[in-house]
């Protein structure tokens, strides 16, 4: 769809679902928006910057990165174009964005006022409507972020990961979307410290791997995984 001569795909974005488009390019006609282009490798957003625009990723893939009191960074999440960034701190007494926001490739960012948000509340129910599921979808996603974080031990991350993942997939034999690098990155790990832990699994017959398939042969043994950690003793 194209709103003032610019490209948006609204039939992909989540915010601007079940939205009539002619109602939305009427919308779009009255309030004030920027767009503006990030190269790869540059920083959007630091830590603790004030969140003053629902941010659109209309092209390429934002990726979000948190540093602990070490120094360590851990990557949070990858933004794909026609996601929000940072949906959930536009609001609140403390609307800072909590982590450091980068362009994994060229970028494209739709930025839309705080003020002009409250005008498409008013002009498209359903854009409130929308909003608000965003939110708290990713809220929850955040919830499940913090408590994996809250691991220290690779292991252990690997076994929240992939019981996680298990229920989400509903099966034993989960499909990995991940390389180890990427693991790696999420784990705030090396790779080869992963690919360890890995064989580790196989080799105590917690896991077979076929490829990107892994199958969970000892979910209890898995869960094991996570009494070693001092707070926790049970993957959900």
């Amino acid at each position: 769809m194209f709103i003032r001569n610019i490209e948006i795909p609204v039939e992909k974005c989540k915010i601007f679902c079940k939205i009539n488009e002619t109602l939305l390019e009427d919308a779009f006609n009255k309030i004030h928006f920027q767009i503006k282009s990030f190269p790869k490798g540059s920083i959007i957003n630091t830590r603790n910057s004030t969140c003053n625009n629902m941010m659109i990723v209309l092209k390429g893939i934002v990726k979000t990165e948190l540093s602990d009191l070490k120094g360590t960074t851990v990557h949070i999440a990858d933004i794909f174009a026609a996601d929000t960034l940072a949906p959930a701190f536009l609001f609140g007494k403390s609307n800072f964005i909590p982590v450091d926001t980068l362009a994994k490739t060229d970028v494209k960012l739709l930025f839309i006022p705080k003020s002009e948000i409250y005008k498409l509340f008013n002009l498209c129910p359903q854009f409130l409507t929308n909003f608000l599921d965003l939110i708290s979808t990713r809220t929850q996603y955040l919830v499940y972020k913090i408590r994996f974080l809250s691991f220290t031990t690779i292991k252990g991350k690997l076994a929240y990961y992939l019981l996680k993942l298990s229920e989400d997939q509903s099966s034993d034999i989960v499909k990995l979307n991940k390389t180890q690098s990427e693991l790696a990155e999420d784990f705030g790990a090396t790779r080869t410290s992963v690919a360890r832990v890995i064989k580790q699994f196989i080799n105590e017959n917690s896991i077979s791997v076929t490829g990107k398939a892994i199958e969970l042969c000892d979910k209890e043994k898995i869960s094991e995984y996570l009494k070693y950690e001092d707070h926790i003793h049970s993957w959900k």
